[in-house]
Order: structure tokens, then C-alpha cells, then sequence
């Protein structure tokens, strides 16, 4: 691991002042007690590596950082896989100079994750045993020669330069833009560019969320003002995917979710600005626009605009139908030029743009990210659990859902799985100037891919197996997730998620209640025989609704066939569509008359 340190130091040669200035007490190895379940071998070759790279770090930290981030490479924390007081000491002294280890993706990582972490929790924590007074000293005489170097630039970008360059900063890794000459326009004025995303307050976030905190960062770079918008009342108008007790609660949970992933990214939120949609969506300047768009949009506009959003069904809720009109209102309301979101938004972004300048408002401009594919294919989605990683998932789930994954040899243009690379794993995970190790035959070799289209073309010839690459994206899914599993670990954060995803229970635990069944008197209006399960009718049923049920029973169940019209029967009316016997059943027959009466509605 980092013994490699140890003999690195030893090959250098110290005169005897520098090894009084650098002697000290010998220490105990003996493991901590709370680490009763940890190897000893392995913490005392750690514990005496961290100690070597302490001592031996001089004028040039390179060398011993290399050991350090091989030792992340395999360690979450400090001293193995357990958080010590020592990940804050080291944390501490290598804040004051980041450009150490800007190029270390392993220390980076690990940087980032314990910045997530209060101070505080250092002093609740045992005592790593290693001490790092020479290292922060040897670190700050470093930044200052570096700093020494340095000589003032005698060239300076001209204005186009700058533009153009925040220009492609934004595009970068997008599908389209919509607007992009008004874009331009406005950078070229030299201010920043005024952006919103939104995100509707529904199921639990999953990892494509990490695509747009991506370029979120991006934009931040470019010199942008980020917005982002809780939409809680557009969750509850989505065919109530949030119910309304529960909005709150889930609006909560999505904010400090996010708030986790950007600080887990290394992105500072204090440039960002973060907006819950009820906060003003009940407005009466918001309200009135809501009645004059509603006045001139076509109930065919508003179902096309939400078709790739908006939860589809056969009998849509006028709320789904508002829906569209609202994200197209929000882009004035926020005050912004610009609206971010997933191509699948397009159908809502064209329809903004017909429809806010026929209020008097300007067109906005739009920026698309691609989507990540669903596991299973199709889009991933919240509301679908076997297509998406959850942020909380903990590894062992993460490994049975990506085993799971269609993955087909050879096959690129149907592969969740390289998606999530291409979109996630490689734009998060993979250096400035190094590449993702893909272990091959079995751990025997190793490869390492700087370009995602490497990667590809290597799938593509069957050089790299569908078991090779579901095990380096659960590597590296696994890196990205552990910060944001530490920091849901606190009791308070951990309730919040319960409260506001309540657990349900399948296989009839759940409760039984008379007020839940919809039950109904209706008749017979028409009965046939089976075509293919002899034994067994089918009955066209009438319960005074417009669309006329269906259920299957068998013959025996009715003495004689031929006097079934009219009959009376009760019916189950709210059970889940489900075939039986090849045939749609949309209601359950509980009981049957026999004789044929008239039923007064």
C-alpha cells in the first residue's frame, strides 16, 4: 500500500541537524481500540507510511502525494475505512495548498468528501496517531516557492477571446441550443449569463442527476448566475407524483440532496441561488399570468408540449394540461435568459418560445443535456426503481442493480451502461490529465481509457466484456456516492428521507380498509365464451361509467348462460388493469344475481 513511502524516504540522505529537527518519541502501534475488526498488519503499514510521508515531505511533495493518492485508490479514509480525527488534520493542512494535489483524483476525492463533513465531528472522533506538523509546514514552503515563481503576465485575452471561450464553456457536453445567437449577444456585453434549472420535487434522485450538477459547474465557470428551482407545485400538478402533505417535506429532502452532491463535486453553493416554486408561483402577478396564457393556449399544444414530462395517461388531469404553461411562466418570473434542462424538455422549451411573446414577454434562450438511459433501457426515472441508482443506495444494492443492467456484447448503441460513463463517470471522475482504469481478463491486466470513444471502440470489438464494464462503472458510481452516503448518515437527515419517501409495503402488509374498495352495482350488457380457455366467460359490464368494464369468470360460476344480459352483479371497481387469460380485466365480479331484475341508478 504506502509502505512504498517508507523505503522512498529512507534512500534520501538527511544531515544530523535535519534529523534532530525531524526526531521524535516513538509512538504506539497498537491498533485504536474501536478498531477491534481492523487488520493490524495493514494499519500499522499505513499508519507508519503516513508517518514516513510526514517526515521525509520536503521542497517538492510530489513523490510522497503520488503514495498518498495510490493509498485513497483503495482507502476511504485515513486509516482505512473507518473516519479518524487524522482525516481532519490532513484535511487541514493540505487546504492551504490545493495546487498539491489539483491533479490527484484519488486525494481530490477524498478532499472533497471530508469538506463535507462539520469541523466539529473531529473532536468526537478517536485520534489517528499520526501527526502532521512537518507535512503543513513542508506544504506552506512549497506554496510559497511556487508562489515565488510566479512572473506577471505581459499578454492578456481580448474581449472576443473571453466571450468565445465562455461561449464554448457553456455549450460544452450539451445536446442542443436553442437561441444560441441571443446567447452570444449577451456575452458579448460582457455579463453573465442568467440561468435556471428546475426540478420538480417527486421521486428520490438518482445518479443522472449527477449530468446536470455537472454543468452547473460549468456554467458557475463561465461566469454565470445559477438558479435553481424546487418545483414542488409542479410535482403535485405531474399526476400528483407528490402528494400534497408531502410536498414540504420532499422539497426539503431535494434541496439539501442537492446541496450534498454540488459541495461532493467541489462546487461552492454560495454562488448559487435556490428558489422553492411556491414561494412566488402563488403570487398574484404569477396567478394572472397563469389566466391570460391559459387564454390563448390550444388543449393540443399543452398535451403535446408535456407528451415527454408530463405522466401520460388515457383520462389526463386538467393539472398535467397547466402544467407546461407554468415552466414556460417561471422563465419570466425568475428573471432569467436562459433555461437548462434534459432534451427531453424540448417539446416545453418550443413551447415557451411560441407562447411567452404572444404575453408581451422575450423569447428565452435553451439549454439541453443529454438524458443518462435507464438500466433497463428507456429513460431512467425516479418512479421506476430497477432502471436507476438511488444517491443512497448503499454498495451492495449498487453492485446487484448494475449486475442486473441489459448490457449485450458488442452492442454501443443500446448500452445504459456506457451512458453512464460517458455522462457521469468520465466527465466526474477522470483527471485533467490522466485516464479510468478498466481491469481486464479477469484483474490479471489493467487498461487505462482517457476517451470515452476508446473505451467504445474496444466494447465494440469485444475487448472488453459487459462483466469488465459493469464492474468499473460500479467502481467508479461507488467513488462518486460515498460522500453523499456519509453525509445521510446523521439521524436528522436519515428521518427526513423516511418522512418524505414513507416506506410502502408490498404483499398485502399494508392495511386493509372498507372505505378503499370502490365497489358498485352495474349489469351484464354482453357475455362470450373464451375464444382460447374453454370452461371460461368473457363479461362486458355496465356500471353507468362511460367506459364499459371487463372481467373474466368462469362458466360454472352461472347456472344457465343464456339469460346473462341485464344481470345484476357488484362489482370491484379500482384494481390495477392486469390480463388474465390474454384478456384486459378492469373489474372484479364479487357477486352475481340470479335472477335478471332492474337496478335503479
Amino acid at each position: 500500500m504506502l509502505q512504498d513511502l517508507v523505503e522512498l524516504s529512507d534512500q534520501e540522505e538527511q544531515d544530523p541537524a535535519e534529523d534532530q529537527v525531524h526526531s521524535r518519541p516513538k509512538r504506539n502501534r497498537k491498533p485504536p481500540i474501536w478498531m477491534s475488526d481492523y487488520d493490524v498488519s495493514v494499519y500499522c503499514d499505513v499508519k507508519d507510511a503516513l508517518e514516513g510521508a510526514v517526515r521525509h515531505t520536503m521542497a517538492s511533495p510530489h513523490a510522497h502525494l503520488q503514495k498518498l493518492d495510490e493509498h485513497f485508490l483503495d482507502n476511504s479514509f485515513v486509516e482505512g475505512e473507518r473516519l479518524s480525527r487524522g482525516d481532519f488534520l490532513l484535511h487541514q493542512v493540505l487546504a492551504s495548498a490545493p495546487a498539491t494535489f489539483r491533479e490527484r483524483p484519488n486525494i481530490l476525492r477524498w478532499f472533497r468528501h471530508i469538506s463535507t463533513h462539520p469541523r466539529e465531528l473531529a473532536d468526537a472522533l478517536p485520534d489517528t496517531g499520526v501527526a502532521f506538523e512537518e507535512l503543513k509546514l513542508q506544504v506552506e514552503l512549497w506554496s510559497q516557492q511556487q508562489s515565488d515563481r510566479k512572473v506577471k503576465l505581459t499578454w492578456e485575452p481580448s474581449r472576443d477571446q473571453v466571450w468565445e471561450h465562455k461561449s464554448r464553456m457553456i455549450r460544452h457536453n450539451l445536446k442542443e441550443v436553442l437561441g444560441e445567437d441571443r446567447m452570444e449577444d449577451i456575452l458579448k456585453e460582457g455579463r453573465g449569463l442568467r440561468i435556471y434549472w428546475g426540478t420538480a420535487t417527486t421521486g428520490r434522485i438518482h445518479i443522472g442527476y449527477f449530468v446536470p450538477m455537472a454543468k452547473i459547474a460549468d456554467y458557475l465557470k463561465a461566469g454565470c448566475e445559477v438558479t435553481i428551482l424546487f418545483a414542488d407545485l409542479h410535482a403535485y400538478l405531474d399526476n400528483m407524483k407528490a402528494p400534497w402533505e408531502l410536498l414540504k417535506l420532499r422539497a426539503r429532502y431535494y434541496e439539501v440532496i442537492i446541496k450534498t452532491i454540488m459541495l461532493s463535486l467541489g462546487i461552492s453553493i454560495d454562488r448559487l441561488k435556490f428558489v422553492l416554486g411556491s414561494d412566488y408561483q402563488l403570487s398574484k402577478e404569477y396567478t394572472l399570468d397563469v389566466y391570460r396564457l391559459s387564454s390563448i393556449i390550444t388543449q393540443h399544444d399543452a398535451k403535446k408540449a408535456g407528451a415527454e414530462v408530463v405522466k401520460q395517461v388515457d383520462h389526463p388531469l386538467l393539472s398535467g394540461l397547466l402544467y407546461p404553461g407554468l415552466q414556460a411562466l417561471d422563465e419570466e418570473h425568475l428573471h432569467v435568459d436562459a433555461q437548462f434542462g434534459g432534451v427531453d424538455q424540448r417539446k416545453i422549451f418550443t413551447f415557451a418560445e411560441k407562447y411567452l411573446p404572444q404575453l408581451g414577454y422575450t423569447k428565452r434562450i435553451h439549454l439541453m443535456s443529454p438524458l443518462v438511459p435507464g438500466l433497463s433501457g428507456g429513460k431512467m426515472s425516479a418512479s421506476e426503481e430497477d432502471s436507476k441508482i438511488d444517491l443512497l443506495d448503499p454498495p451492495h444494492v449498487v453492485k446487484r442493480k448494475i449486475k442486473k443492467a441489459f448490457c449485450e456484447p458488442k452492442n454501443i448503441t443500446d448500452n445504459g451502461l456506457l451512458s453512464i460513463v460517458e455522462y457521469v463517470i468520465f466527465p466526474l471522475c477522470c483527471p485533467p490529465k490522466g485516464g479510468l482504469l478498466v481491469s481486464l481478463d479477469s484483474g490479471k491486466k489493467t487498461k487505462t481509457y482517457t476517451s470515452v470513444r476508446d473505451l467504445e471502440s474496444d466494447f465494440a470489438a469485444g475487448d472488453v466484456h459487459p462483466g469488465e464494464l459493469k464492474d468499473m462503472v460500479e467502481h467508479y458510481l461507488n467513488i462518486l456516492l460515498v460522500p453523499i452516503r456519509a453525509a445521510f448518515t446523521s439521524a436528522d437527515k436519515r428521518d427526513l428521507v423516511n418522512r418524505a419517501y414513507p416506506k410502502t409495503y408490498k404483499g398485502g402488509v399494508d392495511e386493509l380498509k372498507p372505505w378503499r374498495l370502490d365497489l358498485c352495482v352495474g349489469t351484464i350488457e354482453k357475455a362470450e365464451h373464451h375464444p382460447d380457455s374453454s370452461g371460461y366467460l368473457i363479461l362486458h359490464l355496465n356500471d353507468g361509467s362511460l367506459d364499459r368494464r371487463v372481467g373474466v369468470v368462469p362458466q360454472d360460476s352461472f347456472t344457465e348462460f343464456k339469460d346473462l344480459l341485464g344481470r345484476p352483479v357488484i362489482l370491484l371497481r379500482n384494481i390495477a388493469p392486469t390480463k388474465t387469460l390474454g384478456i384486459q380485466v378492469t373489474a372484479l365480479i364479487l357477486y352475481a344475481q340470479n335472477n335478471k331484475v332492474e337496478i335503479e341508478r
